[in-house]
């Protein structure tokens, strides 16, 4: 499957890239905003990413929205973004 995202969905992905810039969650970087960056960039089918990535990326995405609904953040396109990482 690949990705396609309005202006609106992208800018809101870049806005999600400069929030966790340099964050870490479990001792691990904070990937799944700049791969997704990457696989919309690319035109990437994402049926070609391994089980493993999509599941920690998935992971990361989840963990990400919490820690941003606790601050009251509102996610407009929480469920493309997690849509990425279905398998």
């Amino acid at each position: 499957m690949k990705i396609v995202m309005d202006e609106q969905q992208y800018q809101e992905l870049e806005d999600l890239i400069g929030i966790f810039d340099g964050m870490f969650f479990d001792d691990e970087e904070v990937q799944c905003f700049k791969f997704i960056k990457d696989i919309v960039d690319r035109e990437f089918d994402t049926d070609y990413i391994n089980k493993e990535r999509k599941e920690l990326m998935g992971k990361q995405l989840n963990e990400s929205f919490e820690w941003l609904e606790s601050l009251n953040v509102n996610i407009k396109n929480k469920d493309k973004f997690l849509s990425c990482f279905l398998y």
